[in-house]
């Protein structure tokens, strides 16, 4: 279960020094309230901190977390896992790999065929396998095959086109992401010397 706390019936208090205690309603927060604390993510879509911190509490969740933090967020109270990185899903490696595709993709012209093979071609007028033509009707043939060829080959080359082009567009799109994962990580480190820089808040146990 769940409570809903007011950041108005929340205060920080100091205890001695160097030493600040989380209570609630004038009384201290024990952890079995804070475990019912609802959880929130630190940052948002924008990857800026969320709420207002109050500060960290040490209090280690199995499977959750180790180390906290309590935001304030719409006059609520949350607990927030500390973060310890950012994840980028765009890693060097992608960008090296489609450079090495890039690099790699060479054109390969489609074969020309005559009208017949070896055995069928036109022999001076003669029966050769199952073709009979004339030397007029041969050369037909042999302008469509050629036609037939230089339009195999244009596609060839169209795809080839493409392929390259597609590759520069993906090299260009991971060039952005990582120089956009390069900024957030920069963001994340910033909020995070933020963060550890913020009161440890003790509770009761």
């Amino acid at each position: 279960m769940r409570v809903k706390i007011l950041a108005t019936e929340a205060t920080v208090k100091t205890v001695s020094v160097t030493i600040q205690s989380l209570t609630v309603s004038g009384k201290q927060m024990t952890l079995a309230v804070f475990r019912q604390l609802p959880k929130a993510e630190i940052f948002d879509e924008n990857v800026d901190i969320v709420g207002t911190p109050w500060g960290t509490v040490a209090y280690h969740i199995k499977d959750e977390g180790p180390r906290w933090i309590v935001v304030e967020k719409d006059g609520l109270l949350y607990r927030c896992v500390f973060p310890n990185s950012v994840f980028c899903g765009y890693e060097s490696g992608q960008l090296n790999k489609t450079v090495e595709l890039y690099k790699s993709c060479s054109y390969h012209p489609p074969s020309y065929y005559p009208p017949f093979n070896e055995k069928q071609q036109y022999i001076k007028g003669k029966f050769a396998g199952m073709c009979i033509c004339t030397s007029e009707e041969y050369k037909e043939l042999e302008t469509k095959a050629k036609q037939d060829h230089a339009e195999k080959e244009r596609k060839a080359r169209q795809d080839h086109e493409d392929r390259l082009k597609g590759y520069l567009e993906k090299i260009n799109e991971c060039r952005f992401n990582l120089q956009a994962c390069e900024r957030i990580k920069k963001k994340v480190e910033n909020h995070i010397r933020i963060l550890n820089s913020l009161d440890q808040l003790f509770i009761a146990v």
